[in-house]
């Protein structure tokens, strides 16, 4: 091989990292939503009407940098009333206005609302947070609390993390057969990562 495609190559392989390092963010994984950014504020599930009759239902992902996924449900929102009907589209931040583009709908989100048109017929979503009937359930008499956010002495190397989190790591000291179990989690906001490695 020439010296000087010996110098190219090895520069390239140099600088072409770096360049990939720098368009990076500094923070990637998100507590805090004080400190998520926008596009937490535009991740999450919408829910609404299409046309003057049809429920539809939309969830949001952030993927980071002002891009988006948004998939759109028809007849609600899964795990209520949606069917198998669902479109994807892609989504970006364009003069602070999050829009959306596919070769049969556009639409974007303003405050919290979903505003679009599908085969020319209107949409309109409102953001909701969904919450579990059971969140907040107090423990049955007789029950084991193995973690409520002051002790992790029930857990094999347990440790308290970000103030009362459990983290993460460890397993229970003692074995169970037959029960229920209640638990209450978070996840951090990490946009820039996708499946198993998101949160």
């Amino acid at each position: 091989m020439p010296r000087t495609l010996e110098l190219s190559v090895l520069w390239a392989a140099l600088i072409i990292p770096a360049i990939a390092r720098a368009d990076e963010p500094k923070q990637r994984t998100f507590i805090d939503p004080a400190q998520a950014g926008p596009d937490f504020l535009v991740q999450g599930e919408y829910e609404g009407r299409i046309g003057n009759d049809s429920v539809a239902g939309a969830q949001v992902i952030a993927l980071g940098a002002g891009k988006f996924d948004a998939v759109l449900f028809a007849k609600g929102l899964p795990g209520s009333s949606a069917d198998k009907t669902r479109l994807t589209v892609k989504g970006e931040t364009k003069d602070g206005l999050p829009t959306f583009t596919a070769d049969s709908f556009k639409g974007s989100i303003k405050n919290g609302v979903f505003t679009g048109t599908l085969d020319n017929v209107e949409m309109k979503l409102a953001r909701i947070e969904r919450q579990s009937p059971t969140l907040g359930a107090k423990p049955p008499a007789g029950a084991i609390v193995l973690f409520d956010g002051a002790s992790a002495d029930e857990w094999v190397g347990g440790r308290i993390q970000e103030g009362n989190l459990l983290g993460v790591g460890t397993r229970t000291k003692r074995s169970f057969r037959n029960y229920t179990l209640h638990v209450e989690f978070r996840t951090p906001f990490m946009p820039y990562d996708l499946g198993q490695a998101r949160g």
